[in-house]
């Protein structure tokens, strides 16, 4: 798990902002992520317990969750990010127990969830159920990121799951568009001085 000064936040996303979100979403592509723009606020405003953000690789998921996170924070919230598969390692290091800061956080980024690990999520799914039934319970908040749908949540992790995600959670769609690819080409325009 990663030191506690990030709250697990990868580091190329801890000056995240959902600013950036406006910026470079908004920019010929506002009825394309509108669904997501929505998704957020209903979230902000506690409409929603969870959201389940879904979409291609470099679809900005990790960004926008991030984002969220760092917005919350910086409220005085307590948050925590962490991926199905370092959630899992954490839960290996700790004697098969689950960490209590992913239980207790207030929210909880949790990415890359159906994500094939080999011969691993037949020993995964239990305590990452376990993870989201004890988070649904207690009424802690959750963010998923994922790059399939629900239908292959359920085919990785199982029925269960996916009717609790389904159950709480907010499906947000994020449109099929790099988002790594159009931060680059904006830098690349501001650099030579363009704005369109």
């Amino acid at each position: 798990m990663s030191s506690d000064d990030t709250y697990g936040i990868p580091r190329e996303f801890l000056r995240a902002d959902l600013r950036d979100f406006e910026f470079y979403y908004s920019r010929g592509a506002t009825a394309q992520y509108a669904s997501v723009r929505k998704g957020i606020m209903a979230f902000l405003k506690g409409e929603f317990q969870s959201l389940f953000f879904f979409g291609h690789n470099g679809s900005g998921k990790s960004h926008v969750g991030c984002a969220v996170l760092n917005r919350l924070r910086a409220a005085g919230r307590g948050v925590r990010c962490v991926s199905v598969f370092d959630f899992f390692e954490d839960y290996k290091e700790n004697q098969w127990v689950i960490n209590p800061a992913f239980l207790a956080v207030e929210v909880l980024l949790l990415e890359e969830l159906g994500k094939t690990y080999a011969a691993k999520n037949d020993i995964l799914t239990p305590p990452l159920e376990r993870l989201i039934k004890s988070r649904e319970e207690s009424g802690k908040r959750t963010i998923y990121t994922s790059n399939c749908g629900l239908t292959d949540i359920e085919t990785v992790h199982g029925a269960t799951i996916m009717s609790m995600i389904k159950g709480k959670a907010m499906p947000v769609h994020f449109p099929d568009v790099d988002w790594r690819v159009r931060i680059n080409l904006e830098r690349v325009r501001s650099t030579n001085g363009r704005t369109n």
